[in-house]
């Protein structure tokens, strides 16, 4: 079963199309099994990108895993806060930028785990 998942970015951070091009460019990339496309957002956020990156991530979970890892690598490289990570019933889990490998992986599992596709913004 794919997912799809919906990123946010706040500009100071990236855009969504420089986040696209930047992930696409990750060694990891070339064997995920993740599509990538940029849409316009339906309403507006305050602080956040008005276009959005929305992921197609397989259901083998190598993509997932590749996706995350990218948004940490950005966080890293732009001095980026925290990704938030919001569920559809509105529950939220904030990591900051200073994850190591394995809490990467372990919240990989967690969103392997969730019934529906949750919305990740790069803070």
């Amino acid at each position: 079963m794919e997912m799809e998942i919906t990123i946010a970015t706040n500009p100071r951070v990236m855009s969504a199309l420089d986040l696209k091009e930047f992930l696409e460019r990750q060694p990891a990339w070339k064997s995920a099994d993740v599509t990538l496309s940029t849409h316009k957002a339906l309403a507006r956020t305050r602080g956040l990108e008005p276009t959005l990156l929305v992921a197609i991530v397989g259901a083998a979970g190598a993509g997932l895993g590749a996706l995350i890892a990218g948004l940490f690598q950005v966080l890293r490289e732009k001095s980026a806060k925290r990704i938030v990570i919001q569920a559809a019933n509105g529950r939220r889990m904030e990591f900051p930028a200073g994850l190591s490998e394995a809490e990467i992986n372990v919240l990989v599992e967690k969103l392997k785990m969730l019934d529906e596709a949750p919305q990740i913004i790069v803070e």
